[in-house]
């Protein structure tokens, strides 16, 4: 029953049959040009990255400097223990706002660096305390660069099959 205007009285109407649309596709891919939620979205996984980045970098800094005694002094090891972070967030910046696949390749990348960086500086710092503990300010950062560029590649590439992207 439908209420067809004031001046008619309730009547019986059967309703016209939907017509069936073909199922739309969940990919963002499939749908076209993105949308404004969509990029809210996806800009937001790259924030998560490089925010994980940054939390890498602070453990990293506040391992040095309880290393050093909290005693600051100018050295060329802060510059090349922070940069694979630099890298890893000009990387995810610059591969930012292409598809869905790298998006996620920087959450996850970015999230893998600040496990590996926490377990490996915490644990030279406060574990196993030794004198060669400083070693690990020489060869992580090489290895979080490294490993960190692997995992976000690696990452967008598979995406690309799984989640539909450029």
């Amino acid at each position: 029953m439908r209420w067809s205007g004031p001046w008619k009285a309730w009547r019986w109407a059967p309703r016209a049959p939907r017509k069936l649309s073909r199922p739309r596709r969940l990919s963002i891919a499939a749908r076209g040009p993105l949308n404004a939620d969509v990029r809210c979205h996806l800009r937001s996984a790259v924030t998560i990255g490089i925010a994980s980045l940054a939390v890498a970098a602070v453990v990293t800094l506040w391992s040095m400097l309880y290393g050093a005694l909290w005693k600051f002094e100018w050295s060329w090891f802060y510059p090349w223990a922070l940069s694979p972070y630099l890298v890893l967030v000009i990387v995810f910046v610059a591969a930012g706002n292409r598809s869905k696949s790298t998006q996620i390749a920087s959450v996850v990348a970015g999230v893998a660096v600040l496990l590996f960086a926490s377990f490996l500086y915490l644990d030279a710092m406060l574990v196993h305390v030794s004198s060669t503990s400083a070693l690990v300010f020489v060869f992580g950062p090489l290895y979080l660069l490294v490993g960190g560029t692997l995992v976000f590649v690696t990452t967008a590439l598979v995406g690309r099959k799984y989640v539909g992207g450029k």
